[in-house]
């Protein structure tokens, strides 16, 4: 017999996907055109921005990328329960290397 859905459980896979695919698909797009193209911007005061060129962009590029990676690994593994222990490994993981290229930057 199968077991009845609860709606809760629908409402998380809605929230993985959403939060654990889509959010972090947002931020590697502008990562990887900026690790292609190796420029990238700051952004400064209103209407002002100040391009970065070579490894600056590098790091932002990279910084952009572990962002996204904690993104997935918090929302998207933290809520399927073959992965879920592996989440805290990623997410150490990723804010380790968000930090290291922030501040390099």
């Amino acid at each position: 017999m199968t077991k009845p859905l609860n709606p809760f459980e629908q409402e998380a896979r809605w929230d993985q996907w959403v939060f654990g695919v889509g959010l972090p698909l947002l931020f590697l797009w502008p990562a990887l055109g900026i690790l292609v193209n190796q420029t990238g911007f700051l952004i400064g005061r209103p209407i002002q921005r100040m391009e970065i060129h070579g490894f600056d962009a590098t790091l932002q590029g990279l910084s952009l990328i572990s962002a996204a990676a904690y993104l997935h690994f918090n929302r998207f593994w933290k809520n399927d329960d073959r992965l879920e222990r592996y989440h805290r490994c990623g997410e150490h993981l990723s804010i380790t290397c968000f930090a290291m290229t922030t501040v390099s930057l």
